[in-house]
């Protein structure tokens, strides 16, 4: 019996139209088949052998309602399809990420990507945020173990 005939490994997502894997994964949540990874053993037991060089990349992913990272639910996606699973590099697929996260692109305190730039280490920072954390750290003080933030104090010019 073959990955893709074994319909009680895997549901159909009606919404989403993805085959959503039903048994093991690995920790960050990408469904596993006898030690690979599903959506690639489904590829290759549906349409074919995979190419050096190349891997499966999920492209269904709805920025809607899925935020990514080790919880999505799209992880468990193993449909050979192209609007499902497409084979790339992995240049390529960081690429795709990198285009997703900046769309979805917010930070902690709610600032949109216009406020977003790449630091010279290839990591996405939040101008207000970075400017923010700057001026507390310039006066920020610890006072009887609670840290207090202070005012800068302004003199202003004698007339």
């Amino acid at each position: 019996m073959t990955i893709g005939d074994n319909k009680v490994m895997w549901i159909e997502d009606r919404e989403t139209g993805c085959w959503l894997w039903q048994g093991l994964t690995y920790p960050d949540n990408y469904a596993k088949y006898v030690g690979h990874l599903a959506a690639r053993r489904m590829w290759e037991e549906q349409i074919g052998v995979i190419p050096v060089g190349l891997e499966v990349s999920h492209r269904c992913h709805d920025l809607s309602d899925c935020r990514g990272g080790s919880d999505c639910v799209h992880r468990l996606c193993v449909r050979p399809d192209p609007a499902h699973v497409v084979l790339e590099t992995r240049a390529e697929n960081y690429r795709h990420i990198r285009e997703r996260i900046i769309k979805r692109a917010q930070c902690k305190r709610h600032h949109g990507p216009e406020a977003w730039r790449t630091d010279s280490r290839g990591r996405n920072r939040c101008d207000v945020c970075r400017a923010t954390s700057e001026y507390q750290s310039r006066f920020r003080k610890k006072v009887g173990g609670v840290v207090v933030f202070l005012e800068p104090i302004v003199l202003e010019r004698a007339r």
